[in-house]
């Protein structure tokens, strides 16, 4: 299948996911969409175009779960715990920490990746100020490509962000203790590896340090 037949919902699947990566759930720019995943979210399942269906519903019944009770200070310290720090993040969110011998944030992923959009000619920029290959940002950048330079989208998923974020959604998923963050493992892990599937996306092989 051609990529570019599933656009929009590449670009759909993107944008609703990144801010929950992104921001506190306490933050005012998540208080619309974090109604939806917690009452609207059995229509939002129902239209969700990629993954296992089994998969995807489990996902989406632990995020109705981790969300029906609001913002709540338990939910507010695992954000803290599992995406924020300052303390060690045993499910580090970007992904240089998983492709670089040091493990380090702003490692040689970021470059490589930040060169490839200036080549490329893709300016763009999210409100939340993180390095270019944080999950959160790259599940947004994901969108934007699928909608502006689609042509794009398959190097930019096989080169620089499936080749390490399924081993991230797995290390989530096993450290997280909240169902809201559990179920976004499953459901980030679930979604893209159906877009690979699907789509027969070719997928870089890097070694992975963590």
């Amino acid at each position: 299948m051609d990529i570019c037949l599933k656009n929009e919902e590449v670009a759909l699947v993107g944008n609703a996911l990144a801010p929950l990566f992104l921001y506190s759930p306490a933050d005012e720019i998540l208080r619309d969409s974090f109604s939806v995943w917690a009452d609207q979210s059995r229509e939002v399942e129902n239209a969700w175009p990629f993954g296992a269906s089994g998969e995807v519903a489990e996902a989406f019944s632990l995020i109705r779960e981790g969300t029906k009770g609001g913002v709540t200070q338990e939910l507010l310290a695992e954000y803290r715990r599992v995406l924020q720090g300052p303390a060690h993040l045993d499910a580090a969110p970007w992904g240089s920490v998983y492709t670089d011998h040091d493990g380090v944030v702003f490692g040689n992923l970021t470059v490589e990746l930040t060169r490839w959009m200036e080549r490329s000619g893709i300016d763009f920029a999210y409100g939340s100020a993180v390095a270019v290959d944080h999950v959160g940002y790259m599940l947004s950048l994901m969108a934007w490509v699928a909608q502006n330079k689609s042509d794009l989208l398959e190097e930019f998923l096989g080169e620089f962000f499936l080749p390490w974020v399924f081993r991230y959604a797995d290390l989530l998923e096993q450290t997280a203790s909240h169902p809201l963050y559990r179920g976004l493992a499953k459901l980030l892990r679930s979604t893209l590896k159906g877009m690979e599937d699907e789509c027969g996306i070719h997928v870089a092989s890097l070694k992975l340090y963590r």
